[in-house]
């Protein structure tokens, strides 16, 4: 269940969700140990698969940038940037973080029905000019609410 609400995160980051499959329908969570999970409809005709959503319907405009000179200079940086994926404002959805190796980190916040809002300023976790590679939701202290915590290549980490 884990492994495929990760591949429709991904898709999601990528720009693609399962259109048909939640179409109109509101999904039934099942709260157990922690977490809570919900069965993925399935369409009983059409097309099943995914459909393409540009970033102006979704709000997701997100590019990781790297230079050519820096790539040269240190070839770790091809390995990628991260994504953080948590609930940052306590609403029940699933908020969206994506580092930049360039420093221009972006905060999602899930309004709903696949559709996002970048909220990086309000919420403080914008770490400009750092090379942030990678970020993850954690409950570090035990309060029962996630931290925040991105990483990077020679900066400290900082935990929000």
């Amino acid at each position: 269940m884990l492994l495929n609400r990760v591949w429709v995160l991904c898709l999601l980051f990528l720009g693609w969700y399962p259109g048909e499959a939640y179409a109109g329908e509101e999904l039934k969570w099942e709260v157990s140990g922690g977490y809570r999970v919900a069965r993925l409809p399935v369409p009983k005709s059409g097309k099943t698969g995914f459909t393409r959503q540009p970033g102006e319907a979704t709000g997701i405009r997100f590019t990781n940038s790297l230079s050519e000179t820096r790539k040269m200079a240190n070839a770790n940086l091809l390995n990628g940037s991260g994504v953080g994926l948590g609930d940052y404002d306590g609403d029940g959805l699933c908020d969206i973080y994506l580092c930049d190796l360039g420093g221009k980190n972006v905060l999602y916040r899930n309004l709903g029905n696949w559709k996002f809002q970048a909220v990086t300023a309000q919420a403080g976790v914008a770490c400009p000019n750092q090379t942030s590679t990678g970020a993850v939701f954690a409950d570090l202290n035990g309060d029962g609410s996630l931290d925040f915590l991105v990483t990077s290549m020679g900066a400290p980490i900082p935990v929000f």
